[in-house]
C-alpha cells in the first residue's frame, strides 16, 4: 500500500491505522472568558475559572487531559451532583481500561502510555503483545495488550495507580 502525502515523499506500508477522536467544543466557554486549552479547564471539583460554572464530559480538561469515555464521565457526573447538592466531592478516577475493537489489531490499554520518560518491556508470542510501561524505579504505570493477550488487561489494571 502507498500513502501519498501532500508535497512529501510517499510512504510504502503494509497497513494503515486511522485513529479519530472527539474535538471538545469550547467556543462558548472561550467567548465567556472561561479558561480553555484543548478543553474547558477544570479543577478536581470540576469548577471552571468562572464562579459557579462547572464542566464535565468530553469538553472538560483536568490536569491537561480530556477523558471522553463513559466511565470518567459517569464518575464526574456523580461527583459533581454531590458537590451541587451541598457535599463538596472532588473527582477521583481509578485507572481505566480503554479498548479498541478493531478487527486487525484489537487492543486494550490503560495508564500512562505516552510520556517521554517511559521504559517499556514488550512480550510477544503467537497470541499477541503485552507492552508494559514503567518508571525508572520499575513502577508499572501503563500497558498495552493486543489480540488474545487482552485477557491480561484486568490483572494489569489492578496494579496501576489511580488516574486522579
Amino acid at each position: 500500500m502507498v500513502v501519498s502525502q501532500s508535497g512529501k515523499e510517499d510512504i510504502h506500508t503494509d497497513i494503515v491505522i486511522a485513529a479519530m477522536g472527539l474535538t471538545p467544543q469550547i467556543h462558548l466557554a472561550r467567548q465567556a472568558g472561561i479558561s480553555t486549552n484543548r478543553g474547558i479547564i477544570v479543577d478536581n471539583m470540576l469548577q471552571t475559572s468562572a464562579v459557579n460554572v462547572y464542566a464535565l464530559g468530553d469538553c472538560a480538561e483536568i490536569n491537561g487531559k480530556i477523558s471522553a469515555f463513559i466511565q470518567p464521565i459517569m464518575l464526574s457526573a456523580m461527583a459533581l451532583a454531590k458537590t451541587l447538592a451541598g457535599t463538596p466531592t472532588p473527582l477521583s478516577l481509578p485507572a481505566m481500561l480503554i479498548k479498541a475493537k478493531t478487527p486487525w489489531l484489537p487492543l486494550s490499554l490503560a495508564g500512562i502510555t505516552t510520556a517521554a520518560d517511559i521504559h517499556w518491556t514488550i512480550e510477544r508470542d503467537n497470541d499477541g503483545y503485552v507492552a508494559k510501561a514503567h518508571t525508572n524505579d520499575q513502577t508499572l504505570i501503563g500497558f498495552i495488550a493486543t489480540h488474545n493477550k487482552q485477557k491480561q488487561a484486568f490483572p494489569l489494571l489492578r496494579q496501576l495507580p489511580p488516574a486522579l
